[in-house]
């Protein structure tokens, strides 16, 4: 018993550890008088229901601090691991391309590039159009759909949408100008658990051939199950 006394102490109020350290023989202040087996029945079950309910809201706290609201990013990641789809399921993928800014203008001496973006998601392929002279803050607002179906073997990358930004040009090739790479399988699995799941307009990065920072792209996702 002493070594319980010791271990809650720091749980109780002032009035509750003076009467612990009275009963063990450590207070040197003024007693507090529990003379009698009434007493000190009272106050031991005083300490016992002061540290339960002590304990309970300490458990209470540590749960409710582990989980975070739903639509937080852990929350994305972890619902896709928890929900298992047993059967294959087939929907659309809808890739929003809204803006992109502070590139690399590769030709901002002869009038600003071209930007266009090329959209990949396994063996399927998009292109966006030109955004003529926009440089490096093109804005292009264009949707773009993807058969897709969850879970998919196929293909060498996974559930990567890849976005390759390019600059057009007239007599010569395109030039590279940055690549951003979105993981999918969190939607897919949504998508295909709920029905429909979206994630509203995004800034992602833009890597560009020397693998350091070359701006961002802004892009919407949603996945739809048809069957």
């Amino acid at each position: 018993m002493k070594v319980l006394l010791v271990s809650q102490e720091k749980l109780l109020p002032l009035h509750l550890r003076v009467l612990v350290m009275q009963a063990m023989g450590s207070f040197s202040g003024p007693k507090i008088r529990a003379n009698n087996l009434f007493h000190y029945a009272l106050f031991f079950l005083l300490i016992a229901s002061h540290v339960s309910v002590s304990v309970s809201a300490r458990e209470s706290k540590v749960e409710l601090n582990g989980k975070l609201p739903k639509g937080s990013v852990k929350d994305l990641g972890q619902s896709s691991k928890a929900t298992r789809i047993k059967r294959t399921v087939y929907g659309l993928l809808e890739v929003v391309l809204v803006d992109a800014k502070g590139l690399k203008d590769l030709e901002r001496f002869t009038g600003g590039m071209d930007p266009y973006v090329m959209i990949k998601y396994k063996r399927q392929e998009r292109n966006s159009t030109v955004a003529k002279g926009a440089g490096s803050k093109p804005v292009w607002n264009k949707k773009f759909s993807f058969r897709v179906q969850y879970p998919d073997n196929t293909g060498d990358n996974g559930y990567k949408l890849i976005l390759k930004l390019m600059d057009k040009d007239t007599f010569t090739a395109d030039d590279f100008i940055g690549e951003t790479v979105i993981y999918l399988e969190d939607l897919l699995a949504l998508g295909g658990e709920k029905g429909k799941y979206q994630i509203l307009p995004s800034k992602y990065r833009v890597v560009g051939s020397n693998k350091k920072y070359n701006g961002e792209i802004r892009v919407g996702l949603s996945f739809t199950r048809t069957r």
